[in-house]
């Protein structure tokens, strides 16, 4: 059997993979979009499953289950990390999506497929790292982490993947391994601006810092922080 996975956590396949995959499974990440419709088109040896990260929806702005379907392939396709059904119930709740857009019974060998899939992403080894089942932890983290009780960031994932600038990369940087300190508006400023001077002419501009740092941790669907305004002129960086 062929396994396809489409996914913006290529760390996070590659551990379901190395479960998956034996002398009867080959498992595989496409990230080329022209690719994968030439491998959705393929009649001599068709994929048996596309694993898809439920993440992924409104970035490819289309309907996969219709994209496959107008190539006379119905291929099984599953949201692995698709937040709405219990674990339980995700089998069921998988088999039910292919035959309401195929339009014909789900095929029952592929049950036991499923079914092993599911385990693996609910081994609580494995699901700590899927995004959308529950926060995330970055994978390997382990290797870096420091001694606290709250969750690591990967900052050099977190910085490439959201393009920030090496001003605002710097503040989070500090506020990060500083997190279990409250921040006061100088301390800030002097980390942007590396003065100890004229704060009042900055004031206004370390709050457009924190104002655009809090943005990227609101737009980053992997991470679960923000900053809290604790008194005035005073903040804390929180890591859930």
């Amino acid at each position: 059997m062929e396994f396809c996975f489409i996914t913006s956590q290529p760390e996070v396949c590659r551990l379901i993979m190395s479960r998956i995959s034996d002398e009867t499974h080959r498992c595989y990440i496409q990230n080329d979009w022209i690719e994968f419709e030439k491998d959705i088109k393929r009649q001599d040896k068709k994929l048996d499953l596309i694993l898809c990260d439920f993440q992924l929806i409104g970035v490819c702005g289309m309907n996969l289950f219709e994209v496959i379907r107008q190539t006379g392939n119905t291929i099984p396709l599953i949201f692995y990390n698709d937040p709405i059904p219990k674990d339980e119930t995700r089998v069921e709740h998988w088999m039910g999506q292919n035959s309401a857009y195929y339009y014909e019974p789900f095929p029952q060998y592929m049950k036991a497929e499923l079914e092993k899939i599911n385990d693996i992403i609910t081994d609580p080894s494995i699901r700590k790292y899927i995004a959308l089942l529950q926060p995330p932890v970055p994978v390997g983290f382990e290797q870096y982490k420091k001694p606290t009780e709250k969750r690591e960031i990967d900052l050099a994932a977190f910085r490439r993947r959201n393009q920030v600038s090496p001003v605002i990369f710097k503040l989070f940087k500090y506020m990060y391994e500083n997190r279990k300190n409250e921040f006061t508006m100088q301390e800030l400023s002097r980390v942007i601006f590396n003065k100890h001077d004229f704060f009042l002419k900055r004031k206004s501009s370390v709050y457009s810092y924190i104002s655009r740092l809090r943005k990227y941790l609101e737009n980053d669907l992997l991470i679960e922080a923000e900053i809290v305004r604790t008194a005035p002129g005073a903040y804390e960086l929180v890591i859930y």
